[in-house]
């Protein structure tokens, strides 16, 4: 009965029965943790968000150039969209693009509204790997109006 009491005074408190030493990061160690982890996700979740409008915003402006200047588009989900709505090329990506945003603003909403830091770890990478794919996709429009 003894080794099971002194198991549970162990397990409760986290530290060994007459332990001094003092625990490993005090209230100021674990609030400046705590600050920075929200200043990571405030900051990091809106700049994202705001990249992903912008970089969205460039690759509409570039296909629509692009366009104008006898380049045909090739993305297939625009093409399709376009036919099945019955939409021309830049209505559908206008269409897309406000999709996308909308998207991305979803994400980065419940990345900043959650409590579970998995879930904004996943919601900072979704938003990351969204914001790379339209810096390349900007970047290729860019290269083609140009060469």
């Amino acid at each position: 009965m003894r080794s099971t009491s002194l198991m549970a005074e162990r397990w409760g408190s986290g530290r060994a029965k007459g332990d001094t030493r003092p625990q490993e990061g005090g209230a100021g160690h674990s609030l400046s943790q705590g600050l920075a982890y929200l200043a990571q996700y405030r900051l990091a979740l809106p700049l994202l968000m705001l990249f992903n409008v912008i970089l969205n915003l460039t690759d509409f402006v570039t296909s629509v150039v692009a366009l104008q200047a006898g380049l045909t588009e090739g993305n297939t989900l625009i093409l399709g969209i376009s036919a099945a709505l019955g939409l021309n090329i830049l209505e559908s990506l206008a269409v897309m693009k406000v999709l996308f945003i909308a998207v991305a603003a979803s994400v980065a909403l419940i990345g900043a509204r959650s409590t579970n830091r998995g879930t904004k770890n996943l919601m900072l990478g979704f938003l990351l790997i969204s914001t790379l794919i339209f810096l390349i996709i900007s970047l290729s429009n860019i290269h083609s109006i140009f060469a």
